[in-house]
């Protein structure tokens, strides 16, 4: 029959064989939901689609439960042909194996989803197929794939927001391959496990007064965040890279030449980058082929190789330093030593030596809350989704440094940094070097917030080939403990060598090989003149390279 007026469905508490259901609703709303409100403990069993035959204007899912069972088929949840979709406070469970999608949204005008979790789906979280789009609105949501994506987006939609919501999926946790002139993601923790973009989003290729929104993400996955066009200002984020998997990038902006608009702009600024392996953490365009405004500035990059960025075409991948000589960004950032406690990945512990605090209020561009809904402090914001309080005095000792890895004297020096926000004038080192105390270093002066200082600690002799380690610790800032002493204490291991010397080559000598003397040569540096003497006897000819001090 026809519906003449809005329709609710009120379920009591029990468990419900679901069964689909083709309305005509001529412009008005179904509502399905549980009878006692969030309290309700209403579980639907089995397949459950809504087919319009007529002009639905809306359908509405409250507080229920929706589950799969044998049989079922590739749509745990269908809307077709329906103006708007609301989920809240849903429920959705796929068991593996049986449904291929938890939803799907079929020719759908616009969608919310608000606190609702889906889980144990094989293929896809959500799907969104043909129809002109309006919008999709999800938050405070959790969404986990063992074997699939989070959304698959098939379609042009013209606003897409996702706020406050956790998705730990097998490929993309968002895949989205057409453009939309708006696109929010605020305050999300996205996981991947598969060596799939971890978030696809393309953005608007031509539409003047549009902005997309990234900020306050935890991005935790093989491979990142791939923008490929379109106003957008990304800041304040994580993106951690695993060391397992091979990481091609983590921000990547590339579309072709004739799609570039003058009025597309790129800001990525106050964001956190971890990448283990080998990665590209930045691949961005060439600034001569692209009609670009890239800004790139007060990030905090970590990695455990020295090729971060790549320069689209011809330039490769480079060191921060060409990055900031060819591209004129990133002026203000800074490379760190960093480690990454993901005990509980959702809010990585990112620990430097000296966490970094921007005085970036100029660049309008730090959002006031952090992932978890604090305030940031101040002018000087640390970089990051989380808000770290600023305090008055904070010291922290960034690097120690020694002049080479070869015998004879070596001056050892401490970089000491001020993260607060009032000068250093007094301080103690108390240092070791092989668990031997040294004399203890007293400084007087002063180290300006934001500021660093090169301080010599002493020097030590080695007359013979040394493996050890050097610690030091920062005390009686200003006459006081440090209120911050996470980064008062820092250990480097010292390695001083003595290729110096007459190395025998043959049976029985000290090296059999050629090889092995090359291997030698590769890991140690030359401290002094070098005699290879080599027996009696053939040998195969080995490529010799070294590292060489004056000798």
């Amino acid at each position: 029959n026809n519906l003449c007026q809005d329709l609710t469905l009120k379920f009591q508490d029990g468990t419900y064989t679901a069964q689909g259901v083709s309305p005509n609703a001529d412009d008005y709303v179904i509502t399905f939901e549980g009878l006692n409100g969030a309290n309700s403990d209403v579980t639907l069993v089995g397949d459950l689609a809504i087919d319009a035959f007529g002009n639905i204007q809306g359908v509405v899912f409250r507080n229920l439960t929706i589950i799969d069972e044998a049989g079922s088929g590739s749509n745990l949840l269908k809307f077709e042909d329906v103006t708007d979709v609301t989920l809240e406070n849903v429920t959705v469970v796929c068991e593996p194996g049986l449904t291929s999608r938890a939803i799907l949204l079929n020719n759908v005008n616009s969608a919310t989803i608000e606190n609702c979790t889906v889980t144990g789906n094989t293929v896809g979280v959500l799907f969104v197929n043909t129809g002109a789009e309006d919008s999709l609105i999800v938050r405070n949501s959790s969404f986990f794939s063992e074997t699939g994506k989070g959304f698959d987006i098939d379609n042009s939609i013209h606003y897409i927001e996702f706020e406050d919501n956790v998705m730990d999926v097998f490929n993309h946790a968002i895949d989205y391959s057409h453009s939309s002139p708006y696109i929010i993601l605020r305050n999300n923790r996205f996981r991947n496990h598969n060596t799939f973009e971890l978030v696809d989003i393309p953005g608007n290729f031509n539409a003047e007064d549009a902005l997309s929104i990234i900020e306050n993400n935890v991005f935790h996955g093989v491979g990142g965040l791939l923008v490929t066009n379109g106003n957008f200002l990304i800041r304040n984020n994580v993106f951690y890279s695993d060391y397992e998997f091979s990481v091609d990038y983590q921000i990547w902006s590339s579309p072709s030449q004739s799609q570039w608009e003058p009025s597309i702009d790129m800001e990525l600024v106050n964001n956190i980058f971890l990448a283990r392996g080998n990665p590209r953490i930045l691949n961005a365009p060439n600034p001569e082929q692209a009609n670009i405004n890239f800004v790139s500035d007060y990030n905090v990059f970590y990695a455990e190789t020295d090729n971060w960025f790549n320069i689209e075409p011809e330039w490769g991948v480079s060191p921060l330093e060409q990055w900031q000589e060819y591209m004129g960004v990133d002026m203000s950032s800074i490379v760190v030593e960093a480690t990454l406690d993901l005990d509980d990945w959702l809010k990585p512990a990112v620990t430097v030596q000296n966490f970094p605090f921007f005085n970036y209020a100029s660049l309008e561009s730090a959002p006031a809350l952090d992932i978890d809904g604090n305030a940031r402090v101040g002018e000087s914001v640390a970089a990051g989704p989380y808000a770290i309080e600023t305090v008055a005095f904070d010291g922290g000792i960034f690097e120690i440094l020694w002049q080479s890895e070869c015998q004879g004297d070596q001056d050892f020096y401490a970089i000491v940094g001020n993260s607060g926000t009032q000068p250093l004038t007094s301080f103690q080192i108390d240092w070791e070097l092989g668990g031997v105390a040294q004399a203890p270093y007293q400084f007087s002066g002063q180290i300006n917030s934001l500021d660093s200082d090169t301080l010599l600690l002493g020097t030590i002799n080695f007359d013979a080939p040394t493996t050890t380690e050097v610690f030091a610790q920062l005390s009686e800032l200003n006459g006081s403990s440090d209120p911050f002493p996470a980064n008062d204490a820092i250990t480097e291991p010292v390695e001083i060598s003595t290729l110096n010397a007459i190395m025998s080559v043959g049976p029985g000598m000290q090296y059999a090989s050629l090889a092995e003397v090359q291997s030698v040569l590769q890991s140690q540096p030359m401290c002094g003149p070098m005699e290879v003497v080599l027996e009696p006897g053939e040998y195969s000819i080995a490529f010799m390279n070294w590292t060489l001090f004056d000798e």
